[in-house]
């Protein structure tokens, strides 16, 4: 019993000290934080693919990546709770999955990727004495 307390507080101590020396910098935070919250701009991959104005998708489109996800999520419980002659072109729930999803949530999701790669390939450098 003893050897296992033992083993288990240098196990506690190893991921403690661990645990400290994993910092997350406020920017990477911030930048990630921002593509899904708060950002209003275009994240699709190509310019013709963002929406305008008075597109029916763009209010849903310019208020972060989270809620465009959230949107995109209903909307495919929506298709596949339909009947299968609700389903369409003029379909709004598949609309919104194809013209959104292929654009602004893929363009949003590279985004945010390179936003966390690029934090992850700085915190792997080594540092030389």
């Amino acid at each position: 019993m003893r050897a296992h307390q033992c083993g288990s507080s240098l196990a506690a101590s190893s991921l403690s000290s661990n645990l400290q020396t994993i910092r997350t910098p406020p920017l990477v935070v911030l930048q990630g934080s921002s593509l899904l919250f708060t950002d209003k701009e275009c994240m699709a991959q190509h310019a013709d693919d963002c929406f305008q104005p008075d597109d029916d998708f763009y209010r849903l489109v310019t208020n972060g990546l989270d809620q465009s996800l959230k949107q995109f999520f209903e909307s495919i419980e929506g298709i596949l709770m339909a009947t299968p002659d609700e389903i369409h072109t003029e379909n709004e729930a598949f609309n919104y999955v194809w013209e959104v999803g292929m654009g602004h949530i893929v363009g949003g999701l590279i985004k945010l990727t390179d936003v966390y790669s690029s934090y992850v390939v700085v915190s792997q450098r080594p540092t030389w004495p």
